[in-house]
Protein backbone atom coordinates (compact mmCIF):
# COMPACT_ATOMS: atom_id res chain seq x y z
CA UNK A 1 0.00 0.00 0.00
CA UNK A 2 3.07 2.25 0.92
CA UNK A 3 5.52 2.11 -1.76
CA UNK A 4 9.29 2.50 0.01
CA UNK A 5 10.24 5.75 -0.66
CA UNK A 6 13.94 5.97 -2.81
CA UNK A 7 15.15 8.78 -0.20
CA UNK A 8 14.74 7.32 3.10
CA UNK A 9 13.78 10.04 5.55
CA UNK A 10 12.26 7.31 8.29
CA UNK A 11 12.05 3.90 9.36
CA UNK A 12 8.87 2.55 8.06
CA UNK A 13 7.74 1.16 11.04
CA UNK A 14 7.72 4.69 11.82
CA UNK A 15 6.38 6.19 9.20
CA UNK A 16 3.44 3.71 9.36
CA UNK A 17 2.52 4.64 13.21
CA UNK A 18 2.35 8.21 12.13
CA UNK A 19 0.05 7.30 9.21
CA UNK A 20 -2.04 5.00 11.29
CA UNK A 21 -1.79 8.11 14.59
CA UNK A 22 -2.95 10.47 12.01
CA UNK A 23 -5.99 7.96 11.27
CA UNK A 24 -7.03 7.61 14.47
CA UNK A 25 -7.26 10.92 15.57
CA UNK A 26 -9.29 11.59 11.93
CA UNK A 27 -11.84 8.43 13.61
CA UNK A 28 -11.61 10.21 17.14
CA UNK A 29 -12.51 13.26 15.75
CA UNK A 30 -15.50 12.27 13.44
CA UNK A 31 -16.16 10.16 15.84
CA UNK A 32 -16.56 13.43 18.64
CA UNK A 33 -18.59 15.47 16.15
CA UNK A 34 -20.78 12.23 15.42
CA UNK A 35 -21.62 12.14 19.57
CA UNK A 36 -21.81 16.15 20.09
CA UNK A 37 -24.55 16.08 16.99
CA UNK A 38 -26.87 13.63 18.60
CA UNK A 39 -26.66 15.72 21.67
CA UNK A 40 -28.19 18.38 20.15
CA UNK A 41 -30.65 17.01 18.53
CA UNK A 42 -32.50 14.20 19.15
CA UNK A 43 -33.82 11.17 17.06
CA UNK A 44 -36.87 12.20 15.28
CA UNK A 45 -39.60 9.53 16.39
CA UNK A 46 -43.72 8.56 15.68
CA UNK A 47 -45.27 10.08 18.75
CA UNK A 48 -49.47 9.20 19.32
CA UNK A 49 -50.33 12.78 19.69
CA UNK A 50 -50.17 16.20 17.82
CA UNK A 51 -48.95 19.10 19.39
CA UNK A 52 -49.05 22.88 18.23
CA UNK A 53 -49.29 26.35 19.20
CA UNK A 54 -52.44 28.48 18.61
CA UNK A 55 -50.48 31.18 17.53
CA UNK A 56 -47.03 33.06 18.76
CA UNK A 57 -47.11 33.98 22.32
CA UNK A 58 -46.90 37.78 22.68
CA UNK A 59 -45.80 38.81 26.15
CA UNK A 60 -47.43 41.45 27.64
CA UNK A 61 -46.47 43.24 31.12
CA UNK A 62 -49.53 42.91 34.28
CA UNK A 63 -50.37 45.41 36.51
CA UNK A 64 -48.57 42.62 38.78
CA UNK A 65 -45.24 44.04 37.75
CA UNK A 66 -44.39 40.99 35.95
CA UNK A 67 -44.67 39.90 32.29
CA UNK A 68 -46.94 36.60 30.95
CA UNK A 69 -46.32 35.02 28.27
CA UNK A 70 -49.87 33.60 27.68
CA UNK A 71 -51.11 31.14 24.83
CA UNK A 72 -52.24 27.78 24.10
CA UNK A 73 -51.26 24.02 22.85
CA UNK A 74 -53.83 22.30 20.58
CA UNK A 75 -52.91 18.78 21.43
CA UNK A 76 -54.55 15.76 19.73
CA UNK A 77 -54.66 11.91 19.82
CA UNK A 78 -53.68 10.69 16.34
CA UNK A 79 -54.31 7.08 17.53
CA UNK A 80 -56.97 4.00 17.74
CA UNK A 81 -55.88 3.71 21.66
CA UNK A 82 -56.04 6.10 24.56
CA UNK A 83 -53.21 8.30 25.46
CA UNK A 84 -52.28 9.67 28.54
CA UNK A 85 -50.35 13.09 28.66
CA UNK A 86 -48.28 11.92 32.19
CA UNK A 87 -46.15 15.38 32.10
CA UNK A 88 -45.24 18.83 30.13
CA UNK A 89 -42.44 20.97 30.64
CA UNK A 90 -41.71 23.93 28.90
CA UNK A 91 -38.26 24.80 28.14
CA UNK A 92 -35.75 27.51 26.73
CA UNK A 93 -31.91 26.73 25.15
CA UNK A 94 -31.91 23.56 27.41
CA UNK A 95 -33.51 24.58 30.52
CA UNK A 96 -37.17 23.82 31.94
CA UNK A 97 -39.03 27.01 33.26
CA UNK A 98 -42.14 25.49 33.63
CA UNK A 99 -43.20 21.60 34.71
CA UNK A 100 -46.65 20.13 34.46
CA UNK A 101 -48.00 16.55 36.00
CA UNK A 102 -50.17 14.65 37.25
CA UNK A 103 -53.40 16.91 38.46
CA UNK A 104 -51.09 20.05 37.90
CA UNK A 105 -51.33 19.04 34.13
CA UNK A 106 -55.19 18.27 34.85
CA UNK A 107 -56.06 21.85 36.09
CA UNK A 108 -54.86 23.30 32.51
CA UNK A 109 -55.48 21.08 30.13
CA UNK A 110 -59.30 20.50 29.01
CA UNK A 111 -61.44 18.73 26.00
CA UNK A 112 -64.48 20.26 25.15
CA UNK A 113 -66.12 18.37 27.79
CA UNK A 114 -63.63 18.55 30.93
CA UNK A 115 -60.52 19.00 32.08
CA UNK A 116 -58.34 15.96 31.52
CA UNK A 117 -54.91 14.94 30.58
CA UNK A 118 -56.10 11.50 28.88
CA UNK A 119 -57.20 11.46 25.33
CA UNK A 120 -59.71 8.92 23.47
CA UNK A 121 -59.19 7.47 19.58
CA UNK A 122 -59.16 10.76 18.00
CA UNK A 123 -60.21 13.21 20.86
CA UNK A 124 -58.43 16.97 21.04
CA UNK A 125 -57.35 19.11 23.39
CA UNK A 126 -56.45 22.34 24.92
CA UNK A 127 -53.51 22.95 27.22
CA UNK A 128 -53.72 26.80 28.74
CA UNK A 129 -50.30 28.04 29.37
CA UNK A 130 -48.71 31.24 31.63
CA UNK A 131 -44.87 31.38 31.52
CA UNK A 132 -44.46 34.22 34.13
CA UNK A 133 -41.43 35.94 33.66
CA UNK A 134 -40.45 38.08 37.33
CA UNK A 135 -39.15 41.86 37.35
CA UNK A 136 -35.69 41.72 35.54
CA UNK A 137 -35.75 38.21 34.14
CA UNK A 138 -35.72 38.20 30.34
CA UNK A 139 -38.47 36.68 28.27
CA UNK A 140 -36.97 33.77 25.96
CA UNK A 141 -37.31 34.26 22.35
CA UNK A 142 -38.47 30.55 21.31
CA UNK A 143 -40.22 27.66 23.32
CA UNK A 144 -39.76 23.99 22.88
CA UNK A 145 -42.69 21.83 24.95
CA UNK A 146 -41.24 18.15 26.27
CA UNK A 147 -44.13 15.69 26.36
CA UNK A 148 -44.04 12.52 28.17
CA UNK A 149 -46.95 10.32 26.87
CA UNK A 150 -48.11 6.44 27.91
CA UNK A 151 -50.41 4.69 25.23
CA UNK A 152 -52.62 2.12 26.72
CA UNK A 153 -52.90 -0.75 24.01
CA UNK A 154 -55.78 -3.01 23.27
CA UNK A 155 -53.81 -5.99 25.07
CA UNK A 156 -53.55 -4.01 28.10
CA UNK A 157 -49.86 -3.20 27.41
CA UNK A 158 -49.04 0.21 27.62
CA UNK A 159 -45.63 2.16 26.06
CA UNK A 160 -44.04 5.52 27.01
CA UNK A 161 -42.22 7.99 24.97
CA UNK A 162 -40.79 11.62 25.42
CA UNK A 163 -40.06 13.83 22.88
CA UNK A 164 -39.80 17.29 21.95
CA UNK A 165 -42.53 19.16 20.36
CA UNK A 166 -44.88 22.07 19.50
CA UNK A 167 -41.52 24.65 18.73
CA UNK A 168 -42.95 28.06 18.41
CA UNK A 169 -40.61 31.48 18.77
CA UNK A 170 -41.82 33.96 21.23
CA UNK A 171 -42.97 37.64 19.88
CA UNK A 172 -40.30 40.48 20.26
CA UNK A 173 -43.42 43.22 19.46
CA UNK A 174 -43.48 45.31 22.67
CA UNK A 175 -47.26 45.07 23.83
CA UNK A 176 -49.32 48.52 24.08
CA UNK A 177 -49.77 49.86 26.89
CA UNK A 178 -53.97 50.17 27.77
CA UNK A 179 -55.62 52.88 30.14
CA UNK A 180 -58.78 51.67 31.83
CA UNK A 181 -61.80 52.28 29.74
CA UNK A 182 -63.39 53.29 33.06
CA UNK A 183 -62.58 56.19 35.47
CA UNK A 184 -63.34 56.74 39.12
CA UNK A 185 -64.91 53.64 40.75
CA UNK A 186 -63.37 51.61 42.69
CA UNK A 187 -63.95 49.20 39.96
CA UNK A 188 -63.23 45.09 40.76
CA UNK A 189 -61.51 43.75 37.96
CA UNK A 190 -62.73 40.06 37.49
CA UNK A 191 -62.51 37.37 34.80
CA UNK A 192 -59.16 39.11 33.62
CA UNK A 193 -55.54 37.82 32.80
CA UNK A 194 -54.16 35.11 33.02
CA UNK A 195 -55.92 32.59 35.16
CA UNK A 196 -58.31 30.13 33.85
CA UNK A 197 -61.83 31.65 33.00
CA UNK A 198 -64.58 31.83 30.67
CA UNK A 199 -62.57 34.67 28.75
CA UNK A 200 -59.17 32.97 29.04
CA UNK A 201 -60.90 29.45 27.25
CA UNK A 202 -63.62 30.92 25.04
CA UNK A 203 -61.75 29.07 22.04
CA UNK A 204 -64.18 29.82 19.02
CA UNK A 205 -63.92 28.26 15.75
CA UNK A 206 -64.82 31.33 12.80
CA UNK A 207 -64.95 29.32 9.30
CA UNK A 208 -62.92 26.58 10.17
CA UNK A 209 -60.15 28.54 11.77
CA UNK A 210 -60.01 28.89 15.74
CA UNK A 211 -59.57 31.92 17.15
CA UNK A 212 -59.11 32.98 21.05
CA UNK A 213 -60.41 36.20 21.11
CA UNK A 214 -60.90 37.22 24.39
CA UNK A 215 -57.43 35.86 25.90
CA UNK A 216 -56.78 38.86 27.44
CA UNK A 217 -60.42 40.27 28.28
CA UNK A 218 -61.05 41.81 31.65
CA UNK A 219 -64.81 42.99 33.17
CA UNK A 220 -64.78 46.15 34.90
CA UNK A 221 -67.62 46.74 37.93
CA UNK A 222 -68.06 49.38 40.35
CA UNK A 223 -68.42 48.09 43.45
CA UNK A 224 -68.99 50.68 46.96
CA UNK A 225 -67.01 51.00 50.03
CA UNK A 226 -68.95 47.89 51.55
CA UNK A 227 -67.70 45.96 48.01
CA UNK A 228 -71.66 45.81 46.49
CA UNK A 229 -71.52 46.12 42.62
CA UNK A 230 -75.40 46.74 43.16
CA UNK A 231 -78.22 48.00 45.48
CA UNK A 232 -82.28 46.87 45.52
CA UNK A 233 -83.54 45.04 42.75
CA UNK A 234 -80.89 42.53 41.12
CA UNK A 235 -83.13 41.45 38.12
CA UNK A 236 -82.29 45.33 37.14
CA UNK A 237 -79.54 46.40 34.96
CA UNK A 238 -80.12 49.99 36.53
CA UNK A 239 -79.41 48.50 40.13
CA UNK A 240 -75.66 47.85 39.37
CA UNK A 241 -73.58 50.77 40.03
CA UNK A 242 -71.28 50.80 36.81
CA UNK A 243 -75.00 51.39 34.48
CA UNK A 244 -74.95 54.48 32.94
CA UNK A 245 -71.35 55.19 33.52
CA UNK A 246 -69.30 56.99 30.49
CA UNK A 247 -66.66 54.90 28.69
CA UNK A 248 -63.01 56.06 27.61
CA UNK A 249 -60.74 55.05 24.87
CA UNK A 250 -58.15 52.71 26.40
CA UNK A 251 -55.70 54.63 24.00
CA UNK A 252 -55.23 57.35 21.58
CA UNK A 253 -57.08 55.32 18.56
CA UNK A 254 -59.83 55.72 15.66
CA UNK A 255 -63.59 54.79 16.06
CA UNK A 256 -64.11 52.18 13.69
CA UNK A 257 -67.47 50.40 14.39
CA UNK A 258 -70.04 50.90 17.02
CA UNK A 259 -73.28 48.92 18.25
CA UNK A 260 -76.13 50.04 20.06
CA UNK A 261 -79.35 48.56 18.94
CA UNK A 262 -79.43 45.10 20.72
CA UNK A 263 -81.49 44.85 24.26
CA UNK A 264 -80.26 45.06 27.22
CA UNK A 265 -79.33 41.46 28.89
CA UNK A 266 -80.88 41.08 32.43
CA UNK A 267 -78.32 40.42 35.01
CA UNK A 268 -77.74 37.33 36.27
CA UNK A 269 -79.24 35.06 33.53
CA UNK A 270 -76.45 35.15 30.64
CA UNK A 271 -78.36 32.90 27.84
CA UNK A 272 -76.47 30.52 26.21
CA UNK A 273 -73.48 30.80 23.69
CA UNK A 274 -75.66 29.42 20.79
CA UNK A 275 -77.99 32.36 20.82
CA UNK A 276 -75.65 34.63 19.30
CA UNK A 277 -73.75 34.83 15.83
CA UNK A 278 -70.64 36.48 14.74
CA UNK A 279 -72.51 39.48 14.36
CA UNK A 280 -74.06 39.84 17.78
CA UNK A 281 -71.64 38.04 20.26
CA UNK A 282 -69.98 41.52 21.35
CA UNK A 283 -73.26 42.98 22.15
CA UNK A 284 -73.54 46.64 22.34
CA UNK A 285 -69.67 47.82 22.28
CA UNK A 286 -67.03 50.35 20.63
CA UNK A 287 -64.18 49.01 18.31
CA UNK A 288 -61.17 51.65 18.50
CA UNK A 289 -58.18 50.51 16.16
CA UNK A 290 -55.32 51.34 18.22
CA UNK A 291 -52.11 53.84 17.13
CA UNK A 292 -49.49 51.08 16.69
CA UNK A 293 -51.84 48.27 15.35
CA UNK A 294 -54.36 46.25 16.94
CA UNK A 295 -57.82 46.99 18.10
CA UNK A 296 -60.00 47.53 21.18
CA UNK A 297 -63.50 46.26 22.03
CA UNK A 298 -65.39 47.54 24.62
CA UNK A 299 -68.39 45.51 25.22
CA UNK A 300 -71.18 48.19 27.33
Amino acid sequence: MFAPQAQATAPRSRVVGRIAAAVASAVMVIALLVVAASARAAIPQFAPITASVLAVPEPVSATDGRRHVVYELLVRNTTEVSVEVQSLAVRAKGRTLLTFAGADLTEVMSTAQSRTSTLASGEGATVWLDLVVGRGGRVPLALVHRFKVRAILPSGESRTLTFDGARTAVSTRPALALASPLHGGPYLNFNGCCGLSEHRTALTAVDGTPHLFERFAADFIRIDNLGRAAAGDLTRNESFFTFGEPVYAVADARVVRTRNNLPDIPPLNEPPGSNFTTQTTLGNNVELKLRGGGTSCTRT
